[in-house]
């Protein structure tokens, strides 16, 4: 298998010197490998997230996706990276669920009848065919993540990186969520790295990192973390 993710000891330092660390052990993702990032408020989880999207510079450390700085390399990288947000308001730009989707597909230049395959097959999958003509802005919470994650899927993405993307999601929702992000891991090799908090999600992730006091501490299990007690950083 090949490294999709390889950080080290990365340090960053905010506008208002707010640094945010994560050293300690080496942050590895490889393809079609599913990992959860754990830790309390402030850790720096999603300061971790966002460097991974080139979205950030390390003030020191590295980072690399699909073996190339992200930073640097943002509009090389960005086709092969789906990203779903916590603040997911933030990145629906279409006035409505099918038009969100297929805005990324639109926007990297694919043919219109890719897009309109892709987007038929997301939208079934996730269970959001019926919603395709609403108004993005009067969709639930839970809904919103999932048109925001069926457009990231769309583009079959060689990294998916989310923040607490399963957030809100009711569970018969979470559940065909779950199954197609597995399914594209075993099938088109994806790997998935997820900020998360709530202590159920952890169970969805082949391997768990822990940040605790600007460290990755413990790299892991679900069961081998639950042993160390570093599931008390998650809530139920």
């Amino acid at each position: 298998m090949s490294k999709i993710v390889e950080l080290k000891c990365l340090k960053h330092k905010y506008p208002d010197r707010t640094e945010v660390s994560a050293c300690g052990l080496d942050f590895l993702v490889e393809e079609g490998e599913k990992v959860g990032l754990v830790g309390g408020n402030g850790s720096g989880k999603t300061t971790l997230i966002i460097h991974l999207v080139g979205m950030l510079r390390p003030t020191e450390g590295s980072v690399s996706v699909l073996g190339v700085d992200p930073y640097k390399n943002f509009s090389k990288i960005g086709e092969a990276v789906g990203v779903v947000v916590q603040q997911v308001e933030d990145q629906l730009v279409g006035p409505t669920v099918e038009e969100d989707i297929k805005f990324s597909l639109i926007n990297y230049g694919f043919s219109k009848n890719k897009i309109e395959k892709r987007t038929k097959e997301v939208m079934s999958r996730l269970g959001i065919e019926d919603l395709r003509k609403k108004v993005i802005h009067y969709l639930s919470g839970g809904q919103k993540k999932r048109v925001a994650l069926a457009g990231a899927l769309a583009l079959k993405p060689k990294l998916l990186v989310l923040d607490e993307a399963f957030n809100q999601i009711d569970p018969d929702g979470l559940s065909k969520v779950v199954n197609l992000i597995d399914d594209y891991c075993q099938n088109e090799d994806m790997a998935v790295v997820m900020a998360v908090s709530n202590k159920e999600d952890i169970k969805h992730f082949n391997t768990i990192y822990l940040l605790e006091d600007g460290k990755i501490t413990f790299k892991g299990t679900k069961e081998e973390l639950e042993e160390r007690g570093g599931s008390q950083f998650c809530s139920h």
